[in-house]
């Protein structure tokens, strides 16, 4: 009865974690390697020695790799597997919404993590009493490490709605390969005693709680990530992915003008990307109940609808302050505006190019993604090309390309070069009106029903 309270899917993900084979790997592989720690701790105290620094390394290590790594692998399968046991449909039958089953999956793996850090808890007691140990930084490296397993894992558990084996597997490959050097960085972070926690990135309390609360935002967003991905069309996950992206750009960029940190303004430029592009990838959905909702006020509205047209809005929105930000973190660079009006145009190309040739797909993420691709190398190509030909008219026409630009805008010369500044505004010109006329049909669609929203017995147009 007990269970009935509280989210069928953790306590159902709960139940089959603690029976699986790898939780039990997990927890009996940490207990072997904390007792095997405590073996090299007693042997430097009846040697007589006061370092401990080999064995503090050594016990956070392993700590670390087991919450950082082990677990969020975990849940990379979290949500594909019941898309491919084909039980998701059944789910949505207990009136489950897709954000209870994603948070759910991602609620279960933290419970689990967090029991395996508990048990951890008896061995810092006897680090403790066995010498100088700081048992508050302990504690506090503990807390800082269950919240980037929270981080990684509801990572993980948003990239697992994928269908596609193949572009998770990258995901996996990528991931395991960029903390390659994860074990050496918690080694000598706690050599010689335990780790600062926050103190290895930002100092100060005001940080601390700041990296807490973009940690926090960021796991939303992945959770939220995630439902969107599994959710039926009728539900709108736009609006929450787009606020949690506002508000956490907002306080990136407040908290840099504040503390006078100009990298949380690139900070904020990199944590909106790819929301941006999920975003511009988005079909529009002509369905009635997306626009009867409770929305924000009419003129903010055009940024919370689902689809890439109230995308493309949301971009030119968060383009404005991103450049505010830049400016007053890099006052004395110049052409910011370029590269900002340029990355607009980069972005909102793929769009008017696939929505021009083929008006009526759907979902076209991977013809987005393999576009940017393709533009940005064949931009570098060209570029490579005209260093060495120094073809004038070559040189011309990059300025007409935005992939091209954004190389060539790194360069302070091109910045202030007329020639450049005229190419990044007529390109804007001439994606601005090719991006219209993709967007016609479906922007009329939801004006159409903007004005019906109230109306019990609108009729539902098709999917564009």
């Amino acid at each position: 009865m007990t269970g009935d309270r509280f989210n069928p899917i953790v306590v159902k993900e709960m139940r089959q974690g603690l029976k699986s084979k790898s939780f039990l790997a997990a927890f009996l592989g940490l207990q072997a390697l904390m007792l095997l720690s405590m073996i090299i701790y007693f042997s430097a105290a009846t040697t007589g020695g006061d370092d401990f620094g080999f064995s503090n390394g050594f016990f956070w290590t392993m700590v670390g790799l087991i919450t950082l790594i082990l677990m969020p692998l975990r849940a990379f399968s979290a949500i594909y597997q019941e898309t491919k046991d084909n039980t998701l449909e059944l789910v949505f039958l207990t009136h489950l919404t897709s954000w209870k089953i994603s948070f759910g999956k991602w609620l279960a793996l933290i419970i689990q993590t967090s029991l395996l850090l508990t048990a951890v808890l008896p061995y810092l007691v006897l680090r403790y009493f066995l010498g100088t140990i700081d048992l508050t930084g302990d504690l506090r490296t503990i807390l800082y490490l269950l919240l980037f397993s929270m981080l990684f894992t509801a990572f993980g558990v948003g990239i697992s709605a994928w269908k596609s084996k193949l572009l998770r597997r990258l995901i996996i490959f990528f991931m395991v390969i960029s903390m390659w050097n994860l074990p050496q960085f918690l080694f000598f972070a706690s050599f010689g005693g335990a780790m600062r926690g926050p103190g290895v990135m930002l100092p100060g309390l005001a940080d601390h709680l700041m990296g807490i609360w973009v940690m926090l935002l960021l796991m939303l967003y992945f959770v939220e990530y995630g439902a969107s991905v599994i959710a039926p069309p009728a539900e709108n996950h736009a609006f929450p992915k787009r606020l949690i992206g506002l508000v956490l750009m907002g306080s990136l960029l407040t908290y840099g003008y504040i503390q006078g940190v100009n990298w949380l303004s690139i900070m904020a430029f990199f944590c909106m990307l790819p929301l941006l592009v999920d975003n511009l990838c988005e079909p529009v959905m002509l369905i009635p109940s997306l626009y009867n909702k409770r929305m924000p006020p009419p003129g903010f509205r055009w940024l919370f609808f689902p689809g890439w047209v109230s995308g493309i809005f949301f971009l030119l929105f968060v383009s404005v302050f991103l450049l505010l930000g830049l400016w007053n973190a890099y006052p004395a660079v110049d052409g910011m505006h370029l590269m900002v009006f340029n990355f607009i145009s980069l972005m909102i190309f793929p769009v008017a190019v696939v929505l021009n040739l083929n008006p009526g797909t759907g979902k076209w993420k991977p013809a987005y993604i393999a576009m940017q691709t393709g533009c940005v190398t064949l931009a570098g190509f060209l570029i490579a090309m005209n260093e060495v030909t120094h073809f004038n008219d070559l040189n011309f026409l990059l300025r007409f390309f935005p992939h091209a630009n954004f190389f060539l805008l790194f360069d302070p010369a091109h910045r202030t070069d007329p020639q450049t500044s005229a190419g990044v505004f007529v390109t804007l010109i001439l994606v601005s009106v090719a991006t219209f006329f993709a967007m016609r049909k479906a922007f009329a669609g939801m004006v159409r029903l903007c004005r019906q929203a109230r109306k019990p017995d609108a009729v539902i147009p098709a999917r564009t």
